[in-house]
């Protein structure tokens, strides 16, 4: 609700390197490169800010990109996202809209495989990136379990009411049902990059906090794309415990919304 300095956005993961030639093939491609743009404007409910449009390699299929904004409330704050779009055609545009939210979820991920030969679940934890997108294996039977909202000034509000909205146009055999105490759960079928694929899941939070009540909706991306034997092999490493036409393109705008990391 109060006005915040925005003191640098950073748009990071996309490509070193590009073909000069459209679908040419590329050999050591790293997706480490990051646009850093340091501002110093003020930001308040109500009042977006464009920043300048800039331009970044064409990135081909692979990993979804990180956006960060950091600002100088309390000495200095972060926030994190991570977007759905995970390539960037050449010749195209990509409106990203970012929406700063002093309020996030806690939430635990679980996740196991039924690996043959082995007769007991291989429980593993999936990859999460201090945003809301989990990275699961193929043939995973996975639970999300809300458990706090965390404000801003570091309080844990518990008293909360959940609602999970599951899409009715899943991947062909995934099964998402809601569970108990809010929480959803699912399972995928087993065999690979044949049924990698991603969904979106909306969490809707109702609370009450300093006499206001609040309710909103928080969007996790489920990127189902790894195999067994990667789930497998976080289990063994003790984390079982937890280019287009020429023409230019539009791509479908992204909101994202961003919370505190630190």
């Amino acid at each position: 609700q109060e006005s915040v300095t925005v003191k640098n956005v950073t748009f990071s993961g996309y490509a070193d390197k590009v073909s000069l030639i459209k679908d040419a093939s590329l050999s050591s491609v790293n997706r480490d490169q990051s646009y850093s743009y340091d501002t110093g404007f003020q930001i308040s409910n109500g009042y977006p800010e464009d920043i300048p449009e800039f331009y970044v390699n064409e990135t081909r299929q692979g990993a979804p990109f990180t956006i960060s904004v950091t600002t100088t409330e309390n000495q200095g704050v972060t926030y994190l996202a991570t977007t759905e779009r995970t390539e960037l055609p050449r010749n195209s545009i990509y409106p990203v809209e970012l929406n700063l939210n002093d309020f996030g979820i806690e939430i635990t991920p679980y996740a196991y495989v039924e690996a043959v030969g082995v007769h007991y679940p291989v429980t593993y934890t999936p990859v999460s990136d201090n945003t809301y997108r989990v990275e699961l294996a193929t043939g995973s039977y996975f639970t999300l379990t809300p458990s706090s909202v965390n404000a801003g000034d570091g309080t844990s509000i518990t008293d909360v009411t959940w609602g999970w909205t599951i899409p009715s146009d899943l991947p062909e055999g995934y099964v998402v049902n809601h569970g108990a105490d809010g929480t959803v759960e699912g399972h995928f079928p087993a065999g690979g990059p044949p049924y990698y694929d991603k969904f979106n899941l909306l969490l809707n939070a109702q609370w009450n906090y300093n006499g206001v009540d609040y309710n909103r909706t928080y969007t996790f991306i489920i990127d189902v794309c790894h195999n067994e034997q990667w789930a497998i092999q976080q289990h063994l490493q003790g984390n079982g415990s937890r280019a287009t036409d020429n023409a230019s393109c539009w791509l479908g705008r992204e909101y994202l919304n961003m919370y505190k990391t630190r």
